[in-house]
């Protein structure tokens, strides 16, 4: 819970732009964990290169590149190019320190290959996909028995949103067939610092098929013929009733328990991200409903949680 607590401090600095105190956040959460997810250390990295401290942003590049970092995933900016020209010859001389297992990386892999091989026609392949979908959950939990959960140090960065590896997408058709229970599993893993506390929410929600953490409780509606990439609602919380305000003060609490933040700070959060700010956030899931294709507006009338607020112009504004 500390480290989780210095993170979402420090994320909260990044989101009003005080980056500095924003690396003492990182400073401290890494002081006590010392093997922090991949996306925070390159949040830290990041936040040196921006107000210039490049003597600690050399130290966090080396763990990501520890991580397998690709440099195609760093922004291309002059301070960025400053940082790189500074300790060029540092760099180009640096052997990459890695624990990967090689086994369990190959392992993952051939197991990818099986949940991806029919999802090429959901409906020609329905049953396929079903059984794919079963024979890799059971082997995947019996991979996680032997070898323990994979995470950053022992299989590496698999993506730029260093949020997700592709065996996190077989536990997510878990759910989509109802195979696998993971729940468990991932509480653990959560627990033992192998997997993003969010993402791990998410996984379970995407199981049970409805919200036990409200992952999906910042919410995009979509209102435009042309431009679907187009901002337009989130939650309004000043605007819940009663029963309204019981339901998000249960979805925190069970958050809180797994060390992540109110859906009130998430969605600040989700606002900033959607900027396309280079620091990387915990997946947000935006894209629920597209309000043009169901053809009407009375679809607010209609949606279970709370009314909406038009934050478009707060995005285009900062």
């Amino acid at each position: 819970q500390f480290y989780y607590h210095k993170i979402d401090l420090a994320e909260n600095m990044l989101i009003v732009n005080e980056q500095e105190k924003a690396t003492r956040y990182y400073d401290s959460a890494f002081a006590k964990n010392k093997k922090p997810f991949a996306k925070d250390i390159f949040n830290a990295f990041i936040a040196n290169i921006n107000i210039q401290h490049y003597d600690k942003a050399l130290p966090l590049y080396k763990r990501l590149l520890n991580l397998g970092i690709k440099q195609s995933y760093l922004p291309e900016n002059e301070k960025m190019t400053s940082f790189f020209n500074t300790y060029s010859q540092q760099l180009n001389s640096y052997k990459p320190v890695t624990t990967f297992n090689k086994a369990l990386i190959d392992t993952l892999n051939k197991l990818f290959a099986i949940d991806q091989f029919h999802r090429t026609d959901y409906t020609k392949y329905k049953a396929e996909i079903k059984t794919d979908d079963s024979i890799c959950g059971i082997r995947l939990l019996n991979l996680i028995n032997k070898f323990g959960f994979p995470d950053d140090y022992s299989i590496g960065i698999e993506s730029a949103s260093m949020l997700d590896h592709h065996f996190y997408y077989i536990i997510w058709h878990q759910g989509t067939s109802r195979q696998t229970n993971f729940t468990h599993v991932l509480l653990n893993a959560v627990n033992n610092g192998k997997i993003e506390a969010h993402t791990a929410a998410s996984l379970i929600d995407k199981y049970y098929g409805s919200p036990v953490f409200s992952t999906e409780g910042v919410t995009q509606l979509k209102y435009e013929k042309e431009n679907m990439d187009s901002c337009c609602y989130v939650l309004d919380f000043t605007k819940a009733t009663k029963s309204e305000q019981d339901l998000i003060a249960q979805y925190d609490a069970k958050r809180k328990l797994l060390g992540m933040e109110s859906l009130e700070a998430n969605q600040k959060k989700a606002i900033f991200k959607y900027k396309k700010t280079s620091y990387i956030f915990p997946q947000y899931y935006w894209g629920g409903y597209n309000l043009y294709r169901l053809g009407s507006k009375d679809f607010f009338n209609q949606y279970p949680f709370w009314k909406m607020k038009n934050i478009n112009n707060d995005i285009n504004s900062k």
